[in-house]
């Protein structure tokens, strides 16, 4: 019987952000960086371009490394826009995304949702978007768009315990 390939992740910003500055700072969780390095080196944790352009280097002239500069030192971390990437974004704007709205998806989003979706079903979209707050009119978030293509998605604190982490 085949082995199940072991789960494959593909982070959003708002994911980064929170653990970097927020939840699980490398200052209180010191482990925590080099676990997600080490599953960056496995080729199982990644992000888009268009989450590097989100990230902000919230202080150049810092010697202390910051969020931006730890996902830059990370070979791989961020995967090229190819032309499948392109077209499935466009076919999840058209689905997801009413410009005569101002609520959808958008930004890097639909580039992580893609990613996933072509990469296959090992896959999963790591946001910090609530399930919840989604829907097909007002809010069609990340949660919300992965369940009505069949996308896994999970919370970054989920993908932690996927991992069979255990942090002290």
């Amino acid at each position: 019987m085949p082995k199940e390939p072991q789960p494959h992740y593909c982070i959003d910003t708002s994911s980064l952000i929170n653990w970097w500055n927020e939840d699980y700072t490398p200052d209180v969780f010191e482990g925590l960086p080099d676990r997600l390095a080490d599953l960056i080196k496995q080729g199982r944790l990644r992000s888009v371009r268009a989450v590097q352009d989100e990230i902000k280097d919230s202080d150049p002239q810092s010697k202390e490394i910051n969020l931006c500069k730890w996902c830059k030192v990370h070979s791989g971390f961020y995967l090229p826009d190819d032309e499948a990437i392109q077209l499935k974004v466009r076919e999840i704007m058209a689905s997801f995304q009413n410009p005569l709205k101002t609520r959808g998806i958008g930004g890097a989003d639909p580039f992580l949702i893609a990613r996933a979706a072509l990469n296959g079903p090992h896959w999963f979209v790591v946001s910090n978007e609530s399930p919840n707050t989604g829907n097909d009119h007002k809010n069609p978030n990340i949660p919300f768009v992965c369940s009505q293509l069949g996308i896994k998605h999970v919370r970054f604190l989920d993908m932690l315990k996927n991992e069979g982490w255990k942090l002290k």
